[in-house]
C-alpha cells in the first residue's frame, strides 16, 4: 500500500505542475476573447470558484471534525486554519511537516486555491509583460523569461540540496510557487506571439520528444514509489500523513519540463482545435466548475468513508 500511496502522491504533485499548461491556455483565451468580455470572464471564474471553495469548506468542517473526533486527533486550530483557507482561498501557515498535525482538514484543495488567484491575475501579468517588452524591445523577452525561470530554479536547487529541510514541503502547495509555474506558461504564450518563427521550431522539437519524456516520467514515478525509512529530521513528502519519498523528487523544475512538452504537443494540432481550446472556458463553464468541485470535495468524501 505504501508503494501505491507514494506513487499516487508523486503523480499528483507533478501533474499539478500543469499549472504551466493552465497559464498558457488562460493567456491564449484572454487574447482570443474580446476585451469587452474580460470582466465577465473573470467574474464567471471568481464566482463559481468562490461558491465551490466556500461550500467545500463548510462540508470539510462538518465531516472533518467528525472524522478527527473519531480518530481522537481533533484540534481547534485546524478548524481555524481550514476556515481561514476557505474564506480567503489561501493556504496559510503550512510550512512545517508534522505527521501528528495535519494543519488543514482539506489538504487536496490547494490546487483550486492556487488556480483561483493565478487566473484572476492573468490579465495583469500579461499587461506587465507587454509593458516590459515596450520598455526594452530587444531584451524584454529575455528579462521576462529570467524573471519566470529564476525563482523556480533557485527553489528547486535549494529543495534538492537541503533535502532535510521544509523547503520542498512549504512550496509544493503554496500559492506563490504555483503562480510562478502559471506565469511561466504565460511566458510560453508570449514567446509564441513575439517570436513565432523561433518558437515553432522549438515547439516542433519539444513535441517530438513527448513520448520519451512521458516514458521517463513514468519510470521516475515507478522508481520513487517506495517509502523511505522516516528519520527524526524532516523528509520530502506531499502531505503530513504520506510516507517519506526520495530526495531528488524535490527538483520542482521537472514538472515544468513536462508542462512545456505537453503544451508543445497540443500546439502542433490544427488551428481549429486551438480555437476550440481557447474558447472552451467561455462556452463550457459548467465543465470547468464541475472539475473544480470534484477536486475540492474529494478529500471530505474520502475521509468520511
Amino acid at each position: 500500500m505504501d508503494f501505491l500511496l507514494v506513487t499516487s502522491h508523486i503523480c499528483a504533485i507533478e501533474i499539478s505542475s500543469a499549472f504551466l499548461v493552465s497559464g498558457f491556455f488562460a493567456a491564449y483565451t484572454y487574447e482570443n476573447v474580446p476585451a469587452t468580455d474580460h470582466a465577465d470572464l473573470r467574474k464567471l471564474i471568481a464566482v463559481y470558484a468562490l461558491i465551490d471553495v466556500w461550500l467545500a469548506g463548510l462540508l470539510t468542517l462538518l465531516v472533518g471534525s467528525v472524522f478527527h473526533l473519531v480518530r481522537h486527533s481533533f484540534r481547534a486550530v485546524d478548524v481555524a486554519l481550514t476556515t481561514l483557507e476557505s474564506v480567503f482561498c489561501l493556504r496559510a501557515f503550512d510550512v512545517h511537516q508534522d505527521s501528528a498535525r495535519w494543519h488543514s482538514m482539506n489538504p487536496s484543495a490547494w490546487r483550486v486555491l492556487c488556480l483561483f488567484w493565478a487566473t484572476l491575475l492573468t490579465q495583469f501579468t500579461m499587461q506587465g509583460n507587454e509593458r516590459l517588452r515596450r520598455c526594452h524591445p530587444h531584451a524584454g523577452l529575455v528579462i521576462q523569461w529570467a524573471n519566470a525561470c529564476g525563482p523556480i530554479l533557485i527553489i528547486s536547487l535549494f529543495a534538492l540540496v537541503h533535502d532535510n529541510s521544509n523547503i520542498f514541503y512549504m512550496n509544493a502547495s503554496n500559492v506563490g510557487y504555483r503562480v510562478l509555474e502559471y506565469n511561466l506558461g504565460i511566458c510560453v504564450y508570449t514567446m509564441m506571439s513575439a517570436c513565432p518563427e523561433l518558437f515553432w521550431r522549438l515547439a516542433g522539437v519539444a513535441s517530438s520528444t513527448c513520448p520519451y519524456v512521458l516514458a521517463t516520467f513514468v519510470l521516475v514515478w515507478w522508481q520513487l514509489g517506495a517509502a523511505v525509512q522516516q528519520q527524526n529530521t524532516p523528509c520530502i513528502r506531499m502531505y503530513h500523513f504520506s510516507p517519506c519519498i526520495e530526495m531528488h523528487h524535490g527538483f520542482f523544475m521537472r514538472g515544468c519540463i513536462l508542462g512545456v512538452v505537453l503544451v508543445c504537443r497540443v500546439l502542433m494540432s490544427t488551428e481549429d482545435e486551438m480555437h476550440r481550446l481557447a474558447t472552451c472556458v467561455v462556452f463550457n463553464a459548467h465543465a470547468l466548475t464541475s472539475a473544480m468541485s470534484a477536486v475540492l470535495l474529494t478529500w471530505p468524501t474520502c475521509s468520511w468513508n
